[in-house]
């Protein structure tokens, strides 16, 4: 894929994707009606623009992917925050500071992309929103990447970040980590990692649609599931049936993705793979997937798994929402409510 190098063709290619993928929904609704019944006709329009964007082939590049990541940074960002550089132990990211914060409150915040795309730019339409809601000031770190950067890369870095807010006085009660999709699992990694060390634990960790097993296994099963609930449901309701896989995110890049990040480690190590972990002793966590998406096995298992370890934990599951549906919360009232979730969730982990 050729790399553009400005951000208005990539401006003027999202939106000519967007124009042609809201004709097939507008097309799509007329003839057979929603896919869901909680989607609406933009909903519907912006799920197929990152179905179309996403590779669905077992061979790709890690630009491919770092690509879509730079076309979601050029979107127009609310200003709800006032973005600065920050360094943590020598990891760099972005100090975001709402308008109203409660003093002392802070969210270390690590964003996804399977650990070789994404950064603190791709994401500010999400954290920005998050620290406003949590009244709270975020840090999002810029982690190293596979493949250029193999685990344990990423952890080494989240660990250096925490540890750069405990060097400056934080105290960890105040702090909540969180993350979505590989940085959901990389902040439960982090949680193991500080556990394993006796390093004071953070207040608690949200993690949005986690990326929590490398062995792909929980997402295959799930999208075994999905396909066999769409082949139950042929003589159904066929707008519904023929989305029941309506997801933009595919094995194929969650496979890739993991073989980069791992280059070679054991996908059952559970400081890469939390779900296979031994959970006891962390902080209360919150967890949020999409029904429908690839990843919502790994948010059950890992929600079942930590409850039954004695962990305080609070999922939902968003009705046939895609991954990291959060970002979505102008257009789906099912993201706006979130993201309110994840707000109220910090404040009542740290109250100040």
């Amino acid at each position: 894929m050729q790399i553009l190098t400005s951000q208005l063709p990539r401006q003027l290619t999202l939106l000519n994707t967007f124009l042609k993928c809201a004709m097939k929904a507008f097309w799509h609704r007329r003839h057979r009606g929603p896919r869901y019944a909680n989607w609406s006709w933009l909903m519907e329009s912006v799920a197929d623009v990152t179905i179309d964007a996403v590779p669905k082939r077992e061979q790709m590049t890690a630009d491919e992917i770092r690509e879509l990541f730079r076309r979601t940074a050029v979107l127009p960002v609310p200003t709800l925050a006032t973005i600065a550089p920050v360094t943590l132990g020598g990891v760099t990211g972005e100090r975001q500071t709402p308008h109203h914060t409660v003093d002392g409150r802070v969210v270390l915040f690590f964003h996804g992309g399977g650990y070789i795309a994404g950064s603190p730019q791709s994401h500010r339409l999400l954290t920005t929103r998050i620290a406003k809601e949590a009244k709270a000031v975020l840090y999002s770190m810029a982690y190293r990447l596979a493949p250029e950067h193999p685990y344990p890369a990423a952890l080494e870095d989240a660990w250096r970040a925490y540890w750069g807010l405990l060097e400056q006085g934080v105290a960890p009660q105040n702090i909540v980590l969180g993350g979505d999709s590989a940085g959901g699992g990389l902040s439960l990694a982090l949680l193991l990692a500080a556990r394993e060390a006796h390093l004071p634990l953070p207040a608690a960790a949200f993690c949005l649609s986690p990326f929590l097993d490398l062995s792909c296994e929980t997402a295959a099963i799930q999208v075994g599931d999905l396909a066999a609930r769409l082949h139950a449901n042929v003589h159904g309701n066929e707008a519904a049936s023929e989305q029941a896989l309506a997801d933009y995110l595919n094995l194929h890049v969650l496979r890739y993705s993991a073989h980069a990040y791992l280059a070679g480690a054991d996908a059952r190590d559970p400081f890469v793979s939390p779900l296979f972990a031994d959970l006891r002793g962390l902080p209360p966590l919150l967890i949020q997937a999409g029904s429908t998406e690839v990843l919502a096995g790994d948010a059950l298992q890992i929600a079942e798994r930590a409850r039954g370890a004695g962990v305080d934990v609070q999922l939902s599951l968003a009705p046939h929402m895609i991954h990291v549906y959060q970002f979505l919360y102008h257009i789906a009232p099912e993201a706006e409510e979130a993201v309110r979730e994840i707000g109220r969730f910090v404040q009542n982990q740290v109250r100040l």
